[in-house]
């Protein structure tokens, strides 16, 4: 990667080995790696155009589901039960509306059977998160 110019010789990755802002291992830069600005190089670390056609053709790889939102930050009712959290409790946006789920802004959740799965990726007194299945084969919401 170096010799084909897509890697500067001095550059340098975290301690696991992940290099430029997308943080991609060799491997996944051998495979995925674009050069989006077609200047001769996939250079993921200070071309952007390469790093989102990198990251986007690493997502299109691996499943994303293009036709469809991961998700939104929403607010929880305060009787909430924090035990309907984590990817093995699955609900409708439907079902979550009529628990009192809204979206961040307190408006009410589309009106959609679209399944989700209410996160707090930073615990009970942080955001909290509505995430939708996105790629094929997500092991609890599917």
């Amino acid at each position: 990667m170096i010799e084909s110019g897509d890697l500067a010789p001095d550059v340098r990755g975290s301690w696991a080995g992940a290099i430029g802002q997308p943080q991609f291992i060799p491997t996944t830069i051998r495979g995925y790696a674009v050069d989006f600005d077609q200047d001769g190089r996939r250079d993921l670390c200070a071309s952007l155009p390469d790093v989102f056609a990198s990251a986007a053709n690493y997502l299109h790889a691996s499943g994303w589901n293009s036709g469809s939102g991961w998700g939104q930050e929403v607010s929880l009712p305060l009787n909430f039960d924090y035990l309907q959290t984590g990817l093995e409790v699955e609900k409708s946006v439907r079902a979550w509306q009529s628990m009192g789920v809204r979206q961040a802004d307190g408006s009410d959740l589309p009106d959609s059977d679209l399944p989700g799965t209410v996160l707090l990726p930073a615990g009970v007194n942080g955001p909290a998160f509505l995430v939708h299945p996105q790629f094929p084969g997500d092991s609890e919401m599917e």
